[in-house]
C-alpha cells in the first residue's frame, strides 16, 4: 500500500502525535497506520475503538473504529493520538427515564458532552451509545463539571422536535448550586451573554454568612449562563475556577452546580414528562461548610 503524507504534525514523543495520510492504493486502515506510524497494531486498534482515527472521503469526514475498515485511493486518513487521554477511564452515566425514542440520563461531573478529535470514549454521547446500542442525538448540553439530568434523543426526528421545544423555551430547567456569600432574597438576573438575551432566577434555600444553597431556574441556555450570571451578582458557584475562585477550598469542593429538574413534552404522546434528580446527587451545604472550615483552619 502506498500513501502520501499530508499536513503531518508529529512530535518526537510517539505517545502524543497527529498525522494525516492520503491513500494511494486501497487497503485497510490498520495496515496503513501500522506501516506509517511507530504504533503497534494493538495500540492502533485501541485508538480506533476510542475515536482517535478519522477518514475523509470527498467532503465527508467521520471516525472509523473497525481496524479492518477499507480505505480507497484518494481517501485521507488521520490519527490524533494522545496516549494519556486514551488510557483514561471516566464514570458512566446512569439511566433515569427511558422513552425509547428519547432518554433522560444522569451525567456525572467530569464527563464531557461530546468527544474531541483525540477520543470520544470519555464522552456522554459515546457512553450512552455503547450502553443502549442506539443512535445518539444531542438536544442540549451540560458543562463538563456540571452533573445532573440530560436529555438525549435516539433519532433525528425526535431530536428536532425536542430541540424545537428548547428553542421555543417550553422546556423547564432548574438547578441547585452552592454559591459563595449569603444570598438573602430571590433575584432575577436579566443580563445578556455574548450579546444574546439571557435570564436566570436565583432563589435562596439555605443561606449562611459564607455559603448559600440556591435553586436556579433558567429560560435561556447560553454558554456557562448560570455560572456567569451568579458571578456577576457577586455570588460565584463554589468550585468555579473560571468565573469564581481557585483557592484550596474551591479546588477540593469541585463545581457545586447540579441539573436537578427537567420538564418537556414527549414527542410521541404529547404527554408532559417531569424529571427530578434523586436527592443523593444534590449538593450538601453542611459538608461544604465543614470542608471550608477545614481549609480555613
Amino acid at each position: 500500500m502506498r500513501v502520501r503524507s499530508t499536513g503531518t504534525t508529529m512530535t518526537a514523543d510517539r505517545d502524543h502525535f497527529e498525522r494525516s495520510l492520503t491513500v494511494a492504493t486501497p487497503g485497510t486502515a490498520i495496515d496503513l497506520l501500522a506501516a506509517e506510524t511507530a504504533l503497534s497494531r494493538t495500540r492502533i486498534k485501541d485508538a480506533m475503538a476510542k475515536g482517535a482515527v478519522w477518514r475523509t472521503q470527498g467532503k465527508h469526514t467521520s471516525r472509523i473504529r473497525r481496524a479492518n475498515s477499507p480505505v480507497e485511493a484518494g481517501d485521507q486518513l488521520s490519527i490524533h493520538y494522545n496516549n494519556e487521554l486514551l488510557t483514561q477511564d471516566g464514570p458512566d452515566p446512569e439511566l433515569h427515564q427511558d422513552g425509547q425514542q428519547w432518554a433522560v440520563w444522569i451525567k456525572p461531573s467530569g464527563v464531557r458532552t461530546t468527544g474531541s478529535r483525540f477520543c470520544d470514549h470519555l464522552a456522554m454521547t459515546r457512553k450512552v451509545s455503547l450502553k443502549t446500542q442506539r443512535e445518539v442525538y444531542l438536544v442540549h448540553r451540560l458543562d463538563q463539571f456540571t452533573c445532573g439530568l440530560m436529555l438525549i434523543a435516539s433519532n433525528r426526528r425526535t431530536a428536532a422536535t425536542l430541540a424545537g421545544q428548547f428553542e421555543a423555551r417550553r422546556v423547564h430547567k432548574a438547578y441547585l448550586a452552592v454559591v459563595h456569600g449569603r444570598l438573602n432574597e430571590a433575584q432575577g438576573i436579566d443580563l445578556p451573554i455574548d450579546d444574546k438575551e439571557a435570564f436566570s432566577e436565583a432563589v435562596p434555600l439555605d443561606a449562611s454568612q459564607d455559603l448559600s444553597l440556591i435553586r436556579v431556574r433558567i429560560t435561556t441556555g447560553r454558554k456557562h449562563q448560570i455560572r456567569r450570571h451568579l458571578a456577576t451578582i457577586g455570588h460565584p458557584v463554589v468550585g468555579d475556577r473560571q468565573y469564581g475562585y481557585a483557592g484550596a477550598f474551591d479546588l477540593a469542593a469541585g463545581l457545586q452546580l447540579v441539573a436537578t429538574e427537567l420538564g418537556f413534552e414527549c414527542p410521541e404522546t404529547g404527554d408532559h414528562v417531569s424529571c427530578r434528580l434523586p436527592t443523593t446527587y444534590h449538593p450538601d451545604p453542611g459538608a461544604l461548610r465543614a470542608l471550608r472550615s477545614d481549609h480555613s483552619a
